[in-house]
């Protein structure tokens, strides 16, 4: 008897429908075991309450039904004993895009955008081409691709940062691809990323912070957010989720923040300074509910206008404060290591790279101080 695949959904909790694979008569699976069920580790909602869930739902669908019409295809050319490595030859463009649409319900604003404009680059470089075509020779073209262009917004080289980054996105899609069988082979094997420069983060000096400080801002919560994210460290996306229930203070009553580190994926108990403490008093005086109410778009833009008026003559976002926690740190003599855990860094590496700014740093000292030493 045949196998057939068929897509089907089991109701969990949270209002969503997990997506399985049913195959019938059931199959061996890797493990060597009979199954019948294959679950895509994927989800859509039971009764979309807005259009994002209807296209999250759509999209979804999509690509569980592409990797159930790949079940099938296999299954029935092994049954008539053609070599199982034929899938569908899909595009591979509209893949992308897809998980890329998928990807808008599950990542950060910010993170969303670099994924799209992975997407952007690499239909420039591609064009148009469907995934039998995809081979090493193809993926290696596309990092050299990505070191040659300029940034549409920008009209500047992009960095290595950014190349990285965008071309991290890329294995993931193939990655993907792979794990859901629209690829049999793993193209990305071998394949490593550009080296990241490491280049100098531009921070704030004490100088510099006390002229921000007393430049009039016209909204308040900015200064309190960027501020506050100077006094600790704590990224936009940590700072902007905190709510007043997240703060405590330890057996030794000194205050503590439970924050969730949105690139570990971990929570952790900051502790606080005093005047960290009474930003956050200003700006929620009610000690309750969300503390910093402002999304990222309004705060770039008014920390850009406020820089410009203090007469600061540096290129300075909100993920500057972080950087100038660190390196005012350092400079003052924490140690690396527990700026380290502070800034929630997985390697120590990327820590050190504030300790080379604060060298550089006293280096522009040494001619600072000068003695006429020739007699009369």
């Amino acid at each position: 008897m045949a196998v057939k695949v068929s897509l089907r959904q089991k109701p969990i909790k949270g209002g969503k429908l997990s997506l399985y694979l049913d195959y019938y008569p059931p199959i061996i699976n890797k493990d060597g075991k009979e199954t019948r069920r294959e679950f895509l580790k994927m989800h859509i909602f039971e009764k979309p309450a807005n259009s994002e869930q209807k296209s999250h739902n759509k999209t979804t669908l999509s690509i569980a039904e592409k990797i159930r019409d790949s079940r099938n295809l296999s299954i029935y050319n092994k049954e008539y004993g053609f070599k199982d490595n034929v899938v569908l030859n899909i595009d591979f463009i509209k893949y992308y895009e897809e998980l890329v649409e998928r990807k808008s319900n599950t990542v950060s604003k910010k993170n969303h955008q670099s994924w799209e404009a992975s997407l952007m680059h690499y239909k420039d470089y591609a064009k148009k081409i469907y995934t039998r075509s995809l081979n090493k020779k193809h993926v290696e073209g596309y990092k050299e691709h990505l070191q040659t262009v300029v940034s549409k917004k920008t009209g500047h080289a992009l960095s290595s940062a950014t190349v990285a980054s965008y071309f991290k996105h890329f294995l993931n899609v193939l990655n993907q691809a792979y794990e859901e069988d629209v690829l049999k082979e793993d193209i990305t094997k071998g394949v490593k990323n550009v080296k990241v420069e490491n280049k100098l983060r531009e921070y704030l000096t004490l100088e510099e912070l006390t002229k921000l400080w007393n430049t009039p801002v016209e909204n308040s919560t900015v200064k309190n957010l960027c501020f506050f994210c100077t006094h600790t460290g704590f990224r936009f996306a940590e700072a902007s989720k905190l709510q007043w229930e997240d703060i405590s203070k330890d057996n030794s009553g000194n205050y503590v923040v439970r924050v969730y580190h949105t690139k570990g994926k971990k929570y952790t108990l900051n502790p606080i300074s005093k005047d960290a403490y009474q930003l956050l008093i200003d700006e929620c005086p009610e000690k309750e509910g969300k503390i910093f109410d402002i999304t990222y778009d309004i705060a770039i833009r008014a920390v850009k206008e406020w820089v410009k008026a203090a007469e600061i003559n540096k290129n300075i976002t909100l993920h500057n404060f972080r950087h100038t926690y660190a390196v005012l740190q350092i400079e003052n003599g924490t140690d690396v290591f527990t700026v380290s855990k502070m800034l929630g860094h997985k390697n120590i590496n990327t820590t050190m790279i504030y300790a080379k700014v604060t060298d550089i740093a006293k280096t522009k000292t040494l001619d600072k101080i000068k003695i006429n030493t020739d007699e009369e």
